[in-house]
Formats: structure tokens, C-alpha cells, sequence
């Protein structure tokens, strides 16, 4: 990894995304996606959906065992849910429970149980939903599943106050367990013998922290096996295959947009189209990803399904992008090559972005060019720190926001981000809930595509690209298939076979 996974390894509590790869060798859900994206058995050997979607039963592995000894039963599936509905709970994962039946009135203090959840036997728990969600199966099946025989007792408030012991050195029943944690450096994780699917043929993992100037010749002299080579090029790339790794690609889980702060001013469409046929989002795939990657036109990544790629994007046109300025009423009134606003005075732009990923980094140096090729001066502020950064955009003085969004699951549902906002109006808010309360995937698809053609249309955000992710790795590992929903899907089975 090249930054450092903090401790406290649980995704339910709300960690980083460097703890919680850690957190998913050590614990483990009921389902996974697998390389392609499509829900396996995990915890749970089997499960049923009700014909109207709405009731999961789900079967779960009988010799399944934390790695204390103690067995994980159906108790355990319900008090980790219970977790997740605590009124307390502000973590971010706590949407993962909010469709279970009850679970509102159990936030409310209304009801001392959730009326969804119900234990059937020892192996056996069946969950109940409000109502047909989309994202129902994909939200319950990814939680991971934490003892009940180790945090019952302990109020979600007060869980980061507990021992490091305990958050750094958890009680899982995934394939691997942390031996050793030292913030900075490295990770040791060690096989869970009495892992539920077979002891996994590693039997040690060294996560380390390395800095991402210096993977490429880690690989090379054999101090790390696998990594992350998203950020180098082409030509770095070929120089690690011709040395006996291959490069796995995939997807990333994130697409990038850029988005108008709608609490700082009303931006006419004619200025956000102006700005949309200014941006040269097919230079930004070839020259700064090397083709590694596609323009994206939905809020969603081009792995998915439904992602509808037969939708005719906006390809850059400086001409054009003059004309709507001008239709705007922003014109060069001085003759100093920069417009001023319809009352005549000086217009500028500010983009706000953080940094952490080097391409987006360098497209917010591209994106004020591209304006300023229209006449629009831009001034760029960034922050490394997040918090930091959600102060300076809570103070409303930027105008553009840079930002990569994850999926949170499988499911294709962008409804959180099709929101007043994001400036989206209440036709595309409709489409959004329409298409998360739809079972038929061919009716989602088209409702997907409109939605894009909306996007395309009116411009309430602009999608910018999709980048693909690199993995390098020394070509006699087997098993290891890095997806975009999965970095770690069959780790109990990677192995480096002994020559």
C-alpha cells in the first residue's frame, strides 16, 4: 500500500479505505463479488429471495469459526445489523441496515427491535426489507460480520475508545488474521487454519507500506509481490512484464466528475454547456491515462452492467463553447482575452479538488487551460487533508468541485447522487428512484440511459473519465483475480507455487 492503514480494521465503523483492505482478509460476508461483479456464496453457502424481492433467507456455513474458536451463528449476523441500526451509529456503512423493516423505528427510539431481522436457527437468518430495493441483496450480503461474543455489551458510541488490542488485533473468521501492526511500515497478517472454505495456501501476507515512487523497483529486487501500478506508465508497465510480472487491469470503482457549487450561485445552462464542449475529456484518457481508461458519461463506473456506453458523449469543441458563453451573456468586454459576466464585471472560476491521485492532479492543471482557452480565468485550490478540504468547500467560494465517487456495492443504483444538490431536476430524480425500485435489469438500462442523455443534455454534472487499475504481479502466482468490486476475491487460494 503507499499510504498507511490507520488500525481499528472493521469497514462497519466507518475506517479508511487502506484500513479496510485489511479488514477484508480478516473478515468475511455472507456473499462476495467475484472478478466480474456477480454475488457468490461466502458466509453463506445458499439463500432465497422472495418472489417480490423483498424477504432474503440466507443458509450459512455450519463449520464457519472465529478465529477465538468460537462458532459464528445466525446471532451473530443479526447483532452485527443491530450495529449498523444503532441510533449512534454515523459510520459509513450505517446505510447499508436503513432498508431492513424496522429499522428506522429502532433509530427513533419508537421500537426496541428491528422487526427485519429474524433468527430462524443456529445457520439460518432471514432478512425482510420495507420494500424492493435494488440494492437490498448487494448492501446485506457485503457487510461484514463481526462476534457478538466479543462487542455485545459495548455501545457503538464507545467502540473507537476500546483497547487497540481489540480494534487492531480483531477476532474475525475471514482467511487471514493480524499478528503484527506497525502504523507506518507493515501489516503481518497469518492464515486462518480453520478458515470455513479450506486454510489458505499462503500461510503469511505482508501488507507494506511503500512509497509509490519507489514500486516499481520493489517489484524488481523482490521485496514486495504484489502492488498496486495504477500510476506508472506505459513504458514502466512493459518494463516489469518483460521482467516476469504480469499487469492485471480492471476498472477503478471511482468515476471522476466535476461538479458546480449550485450554494454559491445559479450557473445558466449556456455557461455549463460552455464549459462542458470546453473540457477535453478524451485528452485527459489519452495522453494523461495512456489509454488507460474511457470517458465516462454516467455516475456510475464502466464496469457495471448497466453502465450504457452506447450513449453519444460531448467530444470538445472550442467553437461551440464560445457560442453558449456568449449566449450566457459572458463576454470579453476589455479585450484582455478573459470574459466578463452579464453585469460587466470580471468572471473567474475557482476549482476546488484533493490530491491523493495523480491524474486528477494533473486534469485540474488541463481543465483551467481548456477554460482559459474560452476565456474563463481559473484559479485551483486543493488540500490533501479531506477534512480540511470539506471546510474550504463548506465555505462556498469555489465554483467547480473535482471529485472521484465509488460505487458502495455491485448494484448500478446512482440515486444518491441524482439529487437536487447535484442540480438534477425532479424528472432525472424520478428516473433515479424508478430504476432502484425495478427488477428487470433491460428496464433499468434504458432508464440508465436516459438518465446519461440527461446528463449529456442538461449538464447538471459533468462526468469526466473512468481510469483503469493496474496490479503487478510475478506471473507463477495463481488464483489471483483483482476485479473492479473485488481486490481480493479467492485470497485464501493465491499462492506462490514452490519450484
Amino acid at each position: 500500500m503507499t499510504s498507511t492503514p490507520t488500525g481499528t480494521f472493521f469497514l462497519n465503523f466507518g475506517v479508511p479505505d487502506y484500513s479496510g483492505g485489511i479488514a477484508w482478509m480478516v473478515h468475511a460476508p455472507m456473499l462476495v463479488p467475484n472478478a466480474s461483479g456477480e454475488l457468490e456464496p461466502y458466509l453463506a453457502k445458499s439463500y432465497e429471495v422472495s418472489e417480490d424481492g423483498t424477504v432474503y433467507t440466507f443458509h450459512l456455513c455450519e463449520n464457519a469459526m472465529w478465529n477465538d474458536g468460537e462458532p459464528v451463528t445466525a446471532d451473530d449476523v443479526a447483532f452485527t445489523f443491530m450495529q449498523l441500526a444503532d441510533p449512534t451509529n454515523d459510520g459509513l456503512l450505517k446505510d447499508n441496515a436503513l432498508y431492513i423493516k424496522g429499522v428506522q423505528a429502532y433509530r427513533d427510539g419508537t421500537a426496541d427491535t428491528v422487526e427485519g431481522l429474524r433468527v430462524i436457527d443456529e445457520h439460518t437468518i432471514e432478512i425482510t426489507l420495507e420494500q424492493y430495493y435494488s440494492k437490498g441483496l448487494s448492501f446485506i450480503g457485503q457487510v461484514q460480520i463481526y462476534p457478538e461474543h466479543i462487542w455485545a455489551g459495548i455501545p457503538y458510541s464507545e467502540i473507537e475508545n476500546q483497547d487497540r488490542q481489540m480494534l487492531d488485533y480483531p477476532v474475525g473468521y475471514g482467511p487471514y488474521k493480524v499478528v503484527e501492526f506497525v502504523q507506518g511500515e507493515y501489516v503481518r497478517l497469518e492464515a486462518n487454519e480453520d478458515f470455513f472454505l479450506g486454510a489458505p495456501l499462503t500461510k503469511n501476507i505482508v501488507v507494506k507500506v511503500v512509497n509509490s515512487d519507489s514500486v516499481s523497483a520493489e517489484l524488481m529486487s523482490g521485496s514486495i509481490d504484489i502492488a498496486d501500478v495504477t500510476n506508472l506508465t506505459n513504458a514502466e508497465l512493459s518494463t516489469l512484464e518483460g521482467q516476469g510480472f504480469d499487469v492485471a487491469t480492471c476498472y477503478y470503482d471511482l468515476f471522476q466528475t466535476m461538479s458546480f457549487n449550485y450554494n454559491k450561485m445559479y450557473y445558466p445552462l449556456e455557461l455549463r454547456k460552455a464549459i462542458q464542449y470546453a473540457i477535453d475529456r478524451q485528452g485527459i484518457v489519452d495522453s494523461l491515462l495512456e489509454g488507460r481508461g474511457t470517458v465516462s458519461n454516467m455516475l456510475m463506473t464502466a464496469a457495471s452492467w448497466a453502465y450504457p456506453a452506447d450513449v453519444e458523449g460531448v467530444e470538445q469543441d472550442i467553437d461551440k463553447a464560445k457560442e453558449y458563453l456568449t449566449q450566457a451573456g459572458y463576454v470579453d468586454v476589455n479585450g484582455d482575452g478573459y470574459v466578463e459576466d452579464p453585469n460587466g464585471q470580471p468572471f473567474s472560476m475557482e476549482i476546488l479538488y484533493p490530491t491523493g491521485l495523480k491524474v486528477r492532479e494533473q486534469s485540474a492543471v488541463v481543465f483551467q487551460e481548456n477554460l482559459a482557452d474560452i476565456g474563463i480565468k481559473v484559479e485551483l485550490t486543493t488540500s490533501a487533508d479531506f477534512s480540511a478540504l470539506f471546510d474550504i468547500q463548506a465555505e462556498n467560494h469555489h465554483d467547480l468541485f473535482l471529485m472521484g465517487y465509488g460505487v458502495d456495492n455491485v448494484d448500478p443504483d446512482p440515486s444518491n447522487f441524482i439529487t437536487e444538490t447535484y442540480g438534477f431536476d425532479e424528472k432525472a430524480i424520478s428516473l433515479a428512484e424508478e430504476a432502484a425500485s425495478t427488477p428487470d435489469e433491460e428496464t433499468r438500462k434504458a432508464l440508465y440511459k436516459e438518465l446519461a442523455e440527461i446528463i449529456r443534455d442538461n449538464v447538471p454534472i459533468l462526468c469526466l473519465y473512468n481510469q483503469e487499475r493496474a496490479y503487478a504481479y510475478p506471473a507463477e502466482l495463481i488464483n489471483y483475480e483483482p476485479g473492479t468490486f473485488n481486490q481480493y476475491y479467492n485470497i485464501h487460494k493465491w499462492a506462490i507455487p514452490v519450484q
